[in-house]
């Protein structure tokens, strides 16, 4: 998938193909059922799907925060996008002189000028241009009195009697229902990250553990999870239990997540590993000393074992 950061970017001999617009963060299941029209409306046509997002997300550059709005981090974005068979992404650069674009010249300049669209695919809630001043509607009208385009708006996926949205996928991560999260995505939630060293206290409790940094992403709730985890360039899903926090009975600073796989003992220092969030077990919790805190994570385990089916 080839990736540009600008609409004037665009090569003109890739014009007239199928295009899906909108934020695309954590690519679940209703951007996946946005996607799938696209590739029909593609197939109908002998031509490529590509997608319009915009980086940042609008609402990070109009109302700046520390705290991330982002379900993944955009490299992953990017990847799953391409296994959704999208040949080109434009990931839009949304500054000043973006948010000012009208309504009217989005259409006329980017969609059409530019980009040379041959059909657009949107969820029927699009908005866009200076003041959000366009809609699917303006959209519907400007191709149904123009012939310029096709224009298909797709309704909201209903789930958990609520539509599908990247707001609700926020909301259940944050609650850490990791069960609903695998359910709204068609996969389970989870992130990649570099093992850095630690203190290894781990290994002088008996229970050895890679630590990663988490990416500035809505995190889950702070606590002790089922998780699984592959390694960079193996196909193997490790069983293992991860606890994510600041470690408050042995440091109560730093945020990590720190991994312990069941029976394997592999070395992992800088390695790349994909850890999935299969189940939550407990919030982070603050314990009188080692003895309890080893005593908790012998309990823990054999939850985790549990829910991830896996035997002594």
């Amino acid at each position: 998938m080839h990736i540009i950061r600008e609409y004037g970017q665009f090569p003109a001999e890739r014009r007239g193909n199928v295009w899906v617009i909108g934020n695309f963060d954590g690519v679940h299941l209703g951007h996946q059922a946005v996607l799938a029209c696209a590739r029909q409306e593609a197939a109908a046509r002998d031509c490529d799907v590509m997608v319009m997002s915009f980086e940042p997300h609008p609402r990070q550059f109009f109302a700046p925060s520390p705290v991330s709005l982002r379900v993944m981090p955009f490299h992953m974005k990017a990847r799953q996008l391409a296994r959704e068979q999208v040949s080109l992404l434009l990931a839009q650069r949304f500054n000043q002189a973006f948010s000012e674009v009208t309504a009217e010249q989005f259409i006329e300049e980017v969609l059409i000028r530019q980009l040379g669209v041959a059909h657009v695919v949107t969820g029927e809630d699009f908005v866009f241009g200076y003041r959000r001043g366009g809609n699917s509607a303006m959209l519907a009208r400007h191709a149904n009195q123009t012939g310029a385009f096709g224009y298909t708006a797709l309704k909201r996926i209903a789930g958990a009697d609520r539509a599908m949205s990247s707001t609700q996928l926020r909301q259940l991560i944050l609650s850490a229902d990791m069960e609903a999260v695998a359910a709204l995505l068609g996969r389970r939630y989870g992130w990649s990250g570099r093992v850095v060293g630690g203190a290894k206290r781990g290994r002088t409790i008996g229970f050895p553990t890679a630590n990663l940094i988490p990416p500035p992403i809505v995190l889950p709730a702070f606590g002790v999870y089922a998780v699984t985890v592959r390694v960079e360039r193996d196909e193997t899903d490790w069983p293992a239990i991860a606890n994510l926090g600041v470690r408050p009975t042995v440091d109560g600073q730093t945020c990590r997540l720190e991994i312990h796989l069941f029976d394997a003992d592999l070395d992992l220092y800088g390695k790349r590993l994909h850890v999935a969030f299969v189940s939550f077990i407990r919030p982070e919790t603050t314990f009188d000393g080692v003895d309890a805190l080893r005593k908790q994570i012998t309990a823990d385990c054999q939850i985790a074992r549990e829910r991830l089916g896996v035997s002594h």
